[in-house]
């Protein structure tokens, strides 16, 4: 068996394209390390007027579950 075919059948069992397990091996690292964390903000912070009166509070109760702020916030995020 040639080492193309072998590279498609192997790519095949794994649920990937031949290609990307050619660029996978080509590079000798894992899919997980070749990806970059994005430094950009995907959309705009809804907290960002209020930052200052909540970041205190978050400080002092650091078990807070923000699920449970949403339901008995004194309403300073205008219902955000």
């Amino acid at each position: 068996m040639r080492d193309d075919e072998r590279l498609a059948l192997n790519a095949a069992k794994a649920g990937m394209d031949k290609k990307t397990a050619r660029k996978y091996l080509s590079s000798e690292r894992l899919s997980s390390e070749m990806s970059e964390e994005n430094t950009w903000r995907t959309r705009e912070d809804p907290f960002q007027e209020v930052w200052s009166e909540i970041w205190p509070f978050l400080e002092l109760n650091p078990g807070w579950r923000p699920r449970r702020s949403l339901t008995t916030s004194s309403g300073a995020t205008g219902g955000r």
